[in-house]
């Protein structure tokens, strides 16, 4: 895989390019972040929808991802999206869609809400409230520090933060992964998250898509709810053709999915974002023709004080 080394740092990744011609529309390129205890390979459904919509995409590895470098520096949220921002810049991006899934939404939305000009949607896929979680994730730290191994926290996890749909194969595919991680690196990554700030997300002016599995550990509307009525600019469905590219926000949730989305249903998760930026791009162009979403059921909208709409929940049809 390709490295890149920003001040010292290697940064591992992998991309993707459409093939010219053919009639392929020029896309804003997409960079993905993956979660804790994750690694890039955790994007492989996702990536291969992303392909057939002949999207152009990065996925990076977090630093002391597997045979990724961890830095002897302590790692933060604003370092880790300063460093993208970097390496954006040295791949020539100008302007990204940037994906991130748990930690990785950390990093994403950070970036989103300090470098608005540099991010042209943001995705947060199992997005975590880091001050909320603060207690948990020093608890988690010093479990895995007295065990000195991954394998009882992997055989936890993957017997009870997946979902309803989650098969034999996702169950071991998400054991092997946390166990193949390095302990040391585990716990420097549960440090980010124990001692990130919450995101600014009022700072966040770019369409914004919060996806989430039906059956998460912890309940995904409030959660979910909660961060986009700090967004600020909920908008029910059928308003969403033809609104100003920072009045735009969604909540996805897929059923019989729990914390791993991108794990139990990568497909699906990936149709989710690829309808979300033909969306924003009719929305940007003023484009009102009607598309069938063939992934899309009812949808709940919950009410604030003033009547006004907070939240817009999908539910994605087995």
């Amino acid at each position: 895989m390709p490295r890149e080394a920003i001040n010292g740092i290697q940064l591992i990744y992998s991309r993707f390019e459409p093939s010219p011609g053919l009639g392929v529309v020029e896309k804003t390129p997409i960079l993905l972040l993956h979660a804790l205890g994750t690694t890039d390979n955790s994007y492989q459904d996702l990536s291969r929808v992303f392909r057939n919509s002949n999207s152009s995409f990065v996925v990076i590895r977090n630093l002391g991802s597997w045979s990724s470098h961890r830095p002897k520096l302590p790692l933060s949220i604003p370092l880790l999206a300063s460093l993208m921002l970097e390496f954006l810049d040295r791949l020539s991006i100008a302007k990204a869609v940037v994906v991130g899934h748990h930690l990785g939404a950390l990093v994403a939305a950070y970036m989103a809400s300090t470098w608005s000009e540099r991010v042209e949607t943001l995705v947060m896929i199992g997005p975590i409230h880091p001050e909320k979680r603060r207690s948990e994730y020093e608890a988690l730290i010093l479990r895995i520090t007295k065990d000195g191994s991954m394998r009882d926290y992997a055989n936890s996890i993957a017997g009870s933060h997946l979902g309803s749909k989650a098969t034999v194969h996702h169950r071991a595919c998400v054991y092997a992964t946390l166990v193949a991680c390095r302990v040391a690196d585990f716990i420097a990554q549960c440090r980010i998250i124990a001692e990130a700030a919450e995101p600014f997300y009022p700072g966040i002016i770019c369409p914004t898509l919060i996806i989430g599995g039906a059956d998460e550990a912890l309940d995904p509307s409030e959660r979910y709810g909660d961060i986009l009525v700090r967004l600020g600019k909920a908008r029910i469905p059928s308003e969403s053709a033809g609104m100003p590219r920072g009045q735009l926000a969604h909540i996805q949730l897929v059923p019989g999915v729990g914390d791993y989305q991108v794990i139990e249903a990568g497909e699906k998760v990936g149709k989710m974002i690829v309808g979300f930026l033909d969306t924003t791009a009719r929305a940007n162009t003023n484009d009102t023709t009607p598309r069938p979403d063939e992934s899309a059921s009812s949808v709940e909208l919950g009410h604030g004080a003033d009547g006004k709409p907070v939240a817009g929940f999908f539910a994605i049809r087995s």
